[in-house]
């Protein structure tokens, strides 16, 4: 069974992703005046270039060519294509936006507003919808009903299910929702990274931040596909965040402020 403390984790985690982009739209929003047009691209160009169109890529190179999916099996290729992948896209996105999309938004606040939308949908995804599905299926776990839910999949599937399940613990959701701030602050620098590449016409910024992007998920995948701590995980994403927040107060000079 899944213990209640698991599942109360999973609880703050679902509240932490949802609440704190709200709470922190609403303090830019009364300190920035931020418009609301970037925060809505920022969270439209995740779901259509991450969601769609790096989701439909990847179908393809992890299952559908043979050829890639058999070289994709390696924990380590799988890893950097992963994260480059995640870079490209959403970096790429971000580019696209603000040079098509929000041609009239380019002070700083607009820069925040943009990472705000693209991260804070990201967290609300990645850590809240999660959240309440990992609830729901605990649920059916605990009451003996998940066999009956998920009998069409293949016996090793949903024992993969299970066993994930069960691996719950209350930390690991509390870990669950930091790591959707940390998320959410590195989302925003990089957001004020490409706005300012725009800005000044000046590509290699976009390049650097497609750098950074694949190098902070590369160390966050190898969790997954090699079993690094995860608290080793977590303390990096956290440096970065730290960083990444220094980077946003110190770019006011970007943007003559």
């Amino acid at each position: 069974m899944v213990s209640q403390s698991a599942i109360a984790g999973l609880v703050v985690q679902c509240m932490i992703s949802i609440l704190i982009p709200i709470f922190v739209y609403v303090f830019m929003k009364k300190k920035y005046k931020i418009s609301f047009r970037p925060v809505l691209v920022g969270a439209a160009i995740f779901i259509g270039f991450v969601l769609i169109l790096e989701g439909a890529l990847n179908a393809y190179v992890l299952h559908v060519n043979e050829t890639t999916a058999k070289i994709t099996e390696h924990p380590y290729w799988f890893t950097l294509y992963g994260s480059l992948m995640a870079g490209v896209f959403e970096e790429v996105g971000r580019f696209i936006a603000f040079t098509y999309l929000l041609k009239v938004y380019r002070d700083r606040k607009d820069g925040l507003a943009f990472g705000l939308g693209h991260g804070g949908i990201e967290a609300i995804i990645i850590g809240g919808i999660t959240a309440i599905q990992s609830i729901v299926y605990a649920q059916l776990l605990n009451t003996g009903k998940l066999e009956t839910a998920f009998g069409q999949l293949p016996p090793e599937a949903l024992q993969g299910i299970k066993d994930s399940l069960l691996d719950l613990t209350f930390v690991s959701g509390i870990m669950g929702g930091a790591e959707r701030i940390a998320a959410l602050v590195l989302q925003i620098a990089l957001s004020i990274l490409v706005l300012y590449a725009v800005k000044e016409k000046k590509f290699s910024y976009v390049m650097l931040a497609i750098f950074l992007h694949t190098l902070v998920d590369y160390v966050v995948f190898l969790h997954r596909t090699i079993g690094l701590s995860l608290m080793v995980v977590e303390v990096f994403l956290w440096i970065v965040a730290i960083c990444s927040y220094i980077f946003i107060k110190r770019s006011k000079s970007l943007f003559n402020i």
